[in-house]
């Protein structure tokens, strides 16, 4: 989490600078070409774990407090962008985990990793739902969970599988998810929390069972098979087996 906020830091400093000194619009194109030159260099640093898609994710977020310091913007506002963050989002100070969403594509293919007749799928963050609505009625014999922790994607995920006889909708966090329960685990999570991960999925899940996650890999252990997908900020299925 240090690093974000460190490089989060760094590419404000110039942006005041620049801002500061033109005090006008044009600076934001200035700015953020500083801005851009900075994430290149962390990104670079960093490639094992970052996507590409993490730059655009960290410029945009720079673009938009660039306009902030530009417009006299009502306090109350952050306030409730704030709280808006926190619906949605959750403890992403804590968790070190946005909110993502899955692709079509992932889903087809998570489903066709479900070989055996029955089985127990955990979803260590399942957001809206959609996984786990999609897989439950095309395996029908199969137990899922989901964990998600943020208010208004757990009300959303307890919504959509309400007609899913098969599914347990938890609001809990996914640290505390029973990896030695399930059958096969799919996480789309960051780069930070994915060690703590494969130590909690190496010392407690079961023989032969799977951890699938999307687009970030656990540096310290081998997947058994890389499936590429499509989808944004997503590209490639991790699969990893104890």
């Amino acid at each position: 989490m240090w690093r974000i906020l460190v490089i989060q830091a760094l590419t404000r400093i110039p942006a005041w600078m620049v801002l500061g000194a033109l005090g006008n619009p044009y600076a934001i194109g200035l700015s953020g070409g500083i801005q851009w030159i900075l994430l290149l260099i962390y990104w670079w640093l960093r490639r094992p774990l970052l996507p590409r898609t993490w730059l655009i994710l960290h410029f945009v977020i720079g673009f938009l407090c660039s306009i902030a310091l530009l417009y006299t913007i009502p306090s109350g506002l952050y306030a409730l962008f704030a709280l808006g963050v926190y619906l949605i989002q959750g403890r992403t100070d804590r968790d070190r985990v946005p909110l993502y969403f899955s692709s079509q594509d992932v889903m087809s293919t998570l489903s066709a990793l479900l070989a055996e007749e029955r089985g127990v799928f955990f979803d260590l963050g399942c957001g809206d739902g959609r996984i786990l609505s999609y897989l439950s009625r095309r395996h029908p014999h199969w137990v899922f969970k989901g964990y998600e922790l943020a208010l208004l994607p757990w009300l959303m995920a307890c919504w959509r599988c309400r007609n899913c006889a098969n599914v347990q909708i938890l609001r809990s966090n996914f640290w505390s998810a029973p990896m030695d329960e399930a059958d096969v685990s799919y996480c789309f999570l960051s780069p930070e929390p994915m060690r703590l991960i494969g130590e909690q999925f190496r010392s407690s899940a079961k023989k032969g069972c799977l951890l699938v996650s999307n687009s970030f890999e656990i540096m310290d252990m081998k997947p058994v098979q890389v499936i590429p997908v499509k989808g944004l900020l997503q590209h490639d299925l991790y699969v990893y087996t104890c």
